[in-house]
């Protein structure tokens, strides 16, 4: 009995030695689907298998924040790490099949195609004795959680902005900043970065609508679902059908609000065609 215990003990130790060594801390939150649940621990793990497969230094003290929700018949994969500036990945997903493979994605732009590139030709700087040579160290943001349910995430130049239910927030180093407050009864569900402003599309009962804001207050509005798609926006409404008729909703015809766009067939799920920035 002794013997099994101390060989339980062992294995224990080596476990909880090796988790010690991984600095980074990966938080997944999902939310719309009750079949994304279970897979958060899952979800978890195979970012932690795919960082260390790829060789991403995973001692690192950051935290990768992952988000998957759900709004209408898609899966919004946002993450976030806590580097300054931020790292930040979003893409939309038409089936759960497609985690997996968002999620090698992800790795890949977050902790690959981000990090500073050394140049082999570079010499090493001559430092005169008793002079120590300056160390360049990367900057954190010093909060570890989004106090929010973030709904979508884009970028603007150099700034990240993040939206939930109730308007959307500037990332700071400080934490999360209110940029713009949503009208009453309406929640931010799609953030684009268009022409220098943000586009917003909310959710408002069974209507969705757009708005363009800049520096934190609305230039214009459409009483309709406004998507960016390729060079520029469009537009169509949702025609919500009673339950009881049993018929599927439908689209109205897709016009073009600006730019040059790439314009689906007529009768596409619009909220469908959503692609990533």
């Amino acid at each position: 009995m002794k013997k099994w215990f101390l060989h339980l003990m062992v294995i224990l130790i080596a476990v909880f030695s090796s988790i010690n060594l991984y600095g980074l801390e990966i938080k997944v939150e999902t939310a719309g689907a009750k079949s994304l649940t279970p897979l958060e621990h899952s979800i978890k793990t195979s970012v932690l298998a795919r960082c260390i497969s790829k060789g991403v230094d995973v001692s690192m003290k950051n935290t990768l924040d992952i988000s998957i929700s759900q709004i209408g018949n898609i899966l919004s994969f946002d993450a976030i790490l806590d580097t300054k500036p931020p790292r930040a990945f979003h893409k939309d997903l038409k089936t759960i099949d497609e985690i997996p493979k968002t999620l090698d994605e992800m790795v890949v732009d977050v902790f690959i195609k981000t990090a500073p590139a050394i140049s082999p030709r570079k010499k090493k700087a001559l430092i005169s004795p008793g002079i120590v040579a300056p160390q360049k160290k990367e900057g954190h943001i010093k909060y570890k959680n989004l106090p929010i349910g973030a709904t979508s995430i884009t970028v603007l130049g150099e700034k990240v902005f993040i939206s939930d239910n109730k308007g959307i927030y500037l990332l700071a180093d400080s934490g999360l900043k209110l940029w713009w407050k949503a009208p009453r009864g309406q929640e931010p569900v799609r953030l684009y970065s268009y022409k220098g402003s943000i586009i917003a599309l909310t959710k408002d009962k069974d209507e969705f609508k757009g708005y363009m804001i800049k520096n934190g207050k609305t230039i214009d509005q459409w009483s309709s679902t406004i998507i960016k798609d390729g060079d520029g926006l469009i537009s169509a409404r949702l025609i919500v059908t009673p339950d009881i008729t049993q018929t599927p909703n439908r689209w109205t015809a897709i016009r073009v609000i600006d730019g040059n766009p790439f314009i689906p067939p007529q009768g596409s799920d619009l909220l469908c065609t959503i692609s990533a920035d």
